[in-house]
């Protein structure tokens, strides 16, 4: 959990985590696993990093500026690259901002 959430935010919410826990799986499946592995290893070593400014769709990209998992600055590459993308940045979140 210390890496999906800052610090600041356990320390003020300190039940949220034994909350959070029933949110996200203790144990990930074998096809959650490969399927990650799969998408890491095609954004690294297949190029798919080079194909974003080809989605076509309006796309939001929301970012935690606390994010210790995907650094914070990947988010402005994307809004760059992806025509008609917004980037909403949610201070003091982190990789877990959504939740």
């Amino acid at each position: 959990m210390p890496l999906k959430f800052p610090k600041e935010f356990i320390d003020k919410y300190p039940g949220f985590i034994d909350n959070a826990v029933k949110l996200f799986p203790l144990q990930t499946s074998m096809d959650t696993l490969r399927n990650q592995y799969s998408a890491v290893n095609s954004w690294y070593y297949k190029g798919v990093c080079n194909q974003i400014d080809k989605i076509n769709i309006p796309t939001l990209i929301i970012v935690g500026t606390k994010d210790i998992i995907t650094p914070p600055t990947n988010s402005l590459m994307l809004v760059q690259k992806i025509p008609d993308s917004w980037l909403v940045r949610i201070q003091c979140g982190g990789h877990s901002v959504m939740a």
